[in-house]
């Protein structure tokens, strides 16, 4: 040992040395006798024995944790595990200590101890469930072993080496400095002592014994060690680190299949019997294995395929059919399953970027395995259109408008809902509830259902007009306008959680908005009175309806066109942390879709051209504040679509209202950048250069510009 060397075994070494050991247990003289006897004796039987009954009988936690601080017991014990006639006894011992003082017994203290000391656990757990018994000690060992955090960290963390960071809420907080390689280690520890234990235990343990797993499994942490890109769905737990390595550890060691079949035993009654443990068994289990699946397929996609080919999908159909109306709910079933299935949906909904025939970039879905077929056969769209009708749930509403935002995403499941819901007035209606209340689950339905309007209002006329004429705008602009009602320069100067909320919020109602707008049909003519020429009313566009704003929806000193401008200029703090960032970068891309949909029409472009949106526009298009490492997908779900591209689409637009704003747009910097989009490997980035090109009278460069003088898209 090295007093001045920072190695993972020095420290141990020093820790060790710097804490003796504790003498305190009162048979603490008998239990250092019976641990001689095991390093030294040929008989050691008699001293298992004797521990045992001492582990047993003692107080649990004092006799177990002076057993690991006893120098050489743990070393011992295992030697003796090899021993088929002392094994059981030997496992049962090394159980209770890992027990009663799981951190001790783990890498950062035992180092290369700990991975034989989990390894003896499983075999031993597996080995007597084939034989038809069970362990319960071992078992409950694993658990505490993927229980405690200390065992999936790769070394210990040294007070003197932290650095602090600035808050959401300004304040300074510790942060961990971590290397590549403790990530890596940490992700590999999570693997061998969390992901293994709990699918050892699913596989081989009794009801009692699944749930506590699978209660593990929900509620333990995914993110890895350093922070990594990750590509997400838009106002979805933005800025979660990247879960893709420890989900698929968990993959790995087998947890999705005893998760699957947990799932497939059923959901039991929707109204157990309060004398039947075996009914409320099921329905806890059955509730637990569906918040692991959401955990699961929120966080990667490495859990997608296995758990489709084991069926899970079918199951949770039936739940949520079974579940939608019923009077006793007390696990939540019907929340859990719908938020699996929406977690399932994301990952089976893709989508894909083609080119038509006019080389315009065009998104072609599919559906992987069949899993939203699965639901819309087995009724899920009519369960949950009829939850809707019970406001006293709240969250039952919320979780039932979030999944059908997902239907509305997929084939013939938008016009299945609206036909189910006898129209779009329904959701319209739950848009405008209570606008003041920004609780969590009030903002929850709130976003669910912009999400099920903005899947409405794509591809198709007939119903964008019926959620314009049911007066889906104004709750929409209302949300974009209170994300900057109280920020009064460029500059945001707070960076708090319930401003995240709040842009993500405006970023879906932005986003809804612009695809409101961006298939408007051109303004019908006025009517022809009889004898006269043309007179009457001019009817607005779906776009100019979009864009201006009535008495009664202009609210505050700015108008929906003006504050989406005003968004595309804005800044975060200098200490804004990458969740809030990215918020921010969300409403952006929104933002700037809706701009580019309301210039497709000539009105709304006017209107656009005067709230002077150009400036702001070229300074996105160009990435003057490098903003595009924080832009994931946003405007169509499973495409690489980030603000610059929607920018260099409303630019082009706008540069047709005059000569002037043609000089405006064509600068030597958006020139030279729409060239290098023209090189990019994305069709759809491709296809939007040259078309801005074109508008603007130039000529489209047909070799390939060299990578080095490319700009890194978002």
């Amino acid at each position: 040992m090295d007093n001045r060397c920072n190695c993972a075994n020095c420290r141990r070494a020093r820790r060790a040395q710097a804490s003796p050991v504790d003498t305190s247990f009162d048979g603490w003289v008998v239990l250092r006798d019976l641990v001689d006897e095991l390093l030294n004796g040929d008989a050691p039987g008699e001293a298992l024995s004797a521990l045992r009954r001492m582990v047993d009988d003692y107080a649990f936690d004092e006799a177990g944790e002076a057993l690991v601080r006893a120098p050489g017991a743990v070393e011992a014990l295992l030697n003796h595990v090899t021993d088929a006639r002392h094994r059981e006894t030997a496992v049962s011992i090394l159980a209770s200590c890992v027990r009663a003082d799981p951190e001790e017994c783990g890498p950062a203290a035992r180092g290369e101890l700990a991975e034989p000391l989990v390894d003896v656990f499983i075999e031993h757990v597996t080995a007597l469930h084939r034989h038809g018994r069970h362990h319960e000690n071992a078992t409950l060992a694993l658990l505490a072993v993927a229980e405690c955090p200390r065992w999936a960290l790769s070394e210990d963390d040294d007070d003197d080496s932290d650095e602090y960071t600035w808050g959401e809420d300004g304040l300074p907080r510790r942060k961990r400095r971590r290397r590549e390689e403790d990530g890596e280690e940490a992700d590999a520890n999570f693997g061998a002592y969390v992901a293994a234990p709990l699918a050892a235990v699913l596989k081989c343990g009794d009801g009692d014994a699944r749930r506590d797993a699978l209660q593990t499994l929900a509620s333990i942490r995914l993110e890895s060690g350093p922070e990594r890109p990750h590509v997400d769905y838009p106002g979805r737990s933005a800025g979660r680190c990247d879960c893709s390595p420890r989900v698929g550890r968990l993959v790995e060691a087998g947890v999705v299949a005893p998760l699957a079949a947990v799932l497939l035993r059923g959901h039991g009654p929707t109204a157990p019997d309060p004398e039947s443990d075996e009914d409320w068994d099921e329905t806890v289990l059955f509730a637990l294995a569906a918040q692991c699946c959401t955990r699961l397929l929120a966080d990667a996609k490495a859990a997608f395929a296995p758990l489709a080919a084991a069926g899970a999908a079918q199951p949770l159909a039936r739940a949520v059919v079974a579940f939608a109306v019923a009077e006793d709910d007390d696990m939540e079933v019907f929340v859990h399953a719908c938020d699996a299935a929406s977690a399932l949906f994301a990952h089976a909904a893709t989508t894909s970027m083609v080119l038509d025939a006019r080389g315009c970039a065009v998104q072609q879905a599919r559906d992987d395995d069949g899993v939203l077929q699965s639901f819309l056969d087995a009724g899920a769209v009519e369960a949950c259109v009829e939850a809707l009708d019970h406001p006293e749930r709240e969250e039952r509403r919320a979780a039932a408008v979030n999944l059908l935002s997902e239907f509305c995403s997929f084939g013939d499941g938008a016009s299945r809902v609206v036909r189910e819901a006898n129209g779009v007035e329904k959701f319209v209606e739950l848009l405008g509830e209570d606008p003041d209340d920004l609780t969590e689950t009030n903002n929850d339905l709130f976003t669910a259902t912009a999400r099920v309007v903005e899947g409405l209002a794509t591809d198709d006329g007939d119903r964008a007009d019926a959620l314009v004429a049911a007066g889906a705008l104004r709750p929409l602009k209302r949300a974009v306008i209170d994300s900057v009602r109280y920020v009064y320069s460029d500059r945001i100067h707070t960076a708090s959680n319930r401003r995240r909320e709040t842009f993500l919020r405006a970023a879906i109602a932005a986003n809804a908005l612009g695809n409101v707008a961006e298939h408007s049909p051109p303004p019908p003519p006025p009517p022809r009175r009889k004898g006269k020429g043309r007179g009457g009313r001019h009817l607005p566009s779906r776009a100019m309806r979009v864009a201006a704003d009535d008495e009664q929806e202009r609210d505050g000193d700015k108008s929906f066109v003006e504050a989406l401008v005003f968004v595309l200029r804005l800044a975060p703090p200098r200490y804004a942390q990458p969740p809030f960032r990215e918020a921010l970068a969300e409403l952006k891309t929104s933002a700037t879709w809706c701009l580019a949909s309301l210039c497709a029409h000539d009105g709304p472009r006017q209107v656009v051209y005067d709230a002077d949106a150009i400036p702001p526009l070229v300074a996105l298009l160009v990435d003057a504040e490098n903003d595009s490492r924080y832009i994931h997908d946003f405007a169509y779900p499973g495409l690489r679509h980030s603000f610059r591209e929607y920018a260099a689409m409303a630019l082009h637009r706008l540069a047709r209202v005059s000569a002037a704003a043609r000089k405006d747009v064509a600068t030597p910097a958006v020139i030279s950048t729409l060239r290098e989009f023209v090189a990019a490997e994305d069709p759809g980035t491709a296809a939007v250069a040259r078309t801005a090109l074109s508008e603007l009278g130039l000529s489209v460069p047909t070799r390939t510009i060299p990578r080095r003088k490319c700009r890194r898209l978002g």
